[in-house]
């Protein structure tokens, strides 16, 4: 030990670890509760105002900075993401738990990528061999869990969403089959029509009860899947019956209410927006968007019902 009244020397030469304990010990997963549920309401200057009191001195720890991260992803920061992950070593990141550091490293590299993509664009070819090696690097962590039925941990899966926006931006005009895997997880079966794969992925995620990465998948997909491909998938006749059975059991998981409207919004917009418009089911969507504003009104604040961009929207559809 130190003499007393001497301060304790660290040595310069040697990395200084920081008590991950000792951090976790504060409020943490409370803080970043509050973020997360700012930013899935749409209140996104106050999720940042939030963030910034309460949550950039942790950035580095995993969690925190995923969360934030897709939040400036959500919200078409591309830029600022980029910067941040420029600034961030990923292998300087703490992984928290037993969530495995070379793949949140790798998440974080899909990130950049697709926020490089949609921000800067990238040149044809490169943007196609840069999809593939991602493609590659999934089949190599993925395809051996799904084959022996084991669920992907919430990295891999939230590295899949993030493939499936690299995907679409690389794939979507491309017409060779010889690349068709790559619109599809690796563990779809070969010869599968593109896309049909994450669909059936999004069906898989909503049997896991797993709503709110379900939700992010149909999002990116809707805009790209043949119509056909969308009723017979994403647009789901039981698309509220986990909400429908809560109400009826008078329970409320506001979360959940909060990821099926923005899908139900999603939806609506999605079926005005074909030519021709299918008016009839899309007044249907509306229906049900009311309703689970009304819902979520109802156990809300009066400051998240008039500011929340989630509920805003319905008004505007």
């Amino acid at each position: 030990m130190g003499k007393a009244g001497t301060p304790l020397e660290l040595s310069l030469d040697e990395p200084v670890m920081l008590d991950i304990e000792m951090e976790a010990r504060e409020d943490i997963p409370a803080e970043l509760e509050a973020f997360v549920r700012l930013a899935r309401l749409g209140r996104i200057e106050n999720a940042l105002d939030w963030y910034g009191k309460c949550l950039q001195r942790r950035e580095r720890m995993f969690p925190v900075l995923a969360e934030y991260a897709e939040m400036l992803l959500q919200e078409g920061l591309h830029d600022k993401l980029v910067d941040l992950l420029d600034d961030t070593n990923a292998n300087s990141v703490t992984a928290l738990h037993d969530t495995n550091s070379t793949e949140v490293s790798q998440l974080l590299k899909f990130m950049r990528i697709l926020a490089i993509i949609r921000w800067k664009g990238m040149p044809p070819g490169e943007k196609l061999s840069t999809a593939m090696k991602c493609w590659d690097y999934l089949k190599e962590i993925c395809v051996g869990k799904v084959d022996q039925r084991q669920q992907l941990s919430p990295v891999q899966i939230h590295m899949v969403e993030v493939y499936l926006g690299i995907a679409v931006e690389a794939f979507d005009s491309d017409l060779s089959r010889e690349r068709n895997k790559f619109t599809n997880p690796p563990w779809t079966p070969p010869g599968s029509p593109r896309w049909t794969g994450f669909c059936a992925w999004y069906t898989e995620l909503r049997k896991q009860g797993l709503h709110w990465q379900a939700q992010k998948i149909q999002g990116i997909l809707l805009p790209v899947v043949e119509f056909e491909v969308a009723m017979n998938t994403l647009i789901r006749r039981d698309q509220f019956a986990a909400v429908a059975k809560d109400i009826a059991e008078q329970h409320f998981d506001e979360s959940l209410v909060i990821t099926e409207l923005i899908a139900s919004n999603s939806i609506c917009e999605y079926l005005m927006q074909r030519t021709p418009p299918s008016i009839i089911l899309a007044e249907a969507y509306l229906k049900a968007s009311h309703s689970l504003k009304q819902v979520l009104s109802q156990h809300i604040s009066v400051e998240d019902v008039e500011h929340a961009r989630t509920l805003l929207r319905v008004d505007e559809l």
